[in-house]
């Protein structure tokens, strides 16, 4: 997989992540949610229990931008690695041909 692809992987599954926390099918599934499990509660605990809800998603939140600038710091490292194999690819190609040409020389 490139370094382009997996940026694009990345960048599309952080839209719709974000977008799918900011629709109003997330905040309706939460409700219901919340209703089932809190029952005949009262609006303040289930206004309390949202607040810790967002709290908890916006500490997701940072949580998944920071692993998605670790891949991205990850994908650069790794492509500063296939430079440097590439590299000794083709230096160990010179090597073989310069070998070669030697065996060649001393069986002449």
């Amino acid at each position: 997989m490139t370094e382009k692809e997996v940026k694009q992987i990345t960048d599309a599954m952080t839209k719709v992540f974000f977008k799918w926390l900011e629709s109003p099918e997330f905040d309706a599934k939460v409700e219901k949610i919340i209703h089932r499990v809190l029952g005949e509660y009262t609006s303040e605990v289930v206004e309390s229990s949202y607040t810790i809800l967002y709290e908890k998603i916006d500490e997701l939140e940072v949580s998944v931008r920071k692993d998605i600038a670790d891949l991205k710091q990850d994908v650069a490292v790794l492509k500063q690695d296939v430079h440097v194999l590439k590299q000794d690819v083709a230096d160990l190609k010179q090597d073989m041909r310069l070998v070669k040409r030697a065996l060649s020389l001393q069986t002449s």
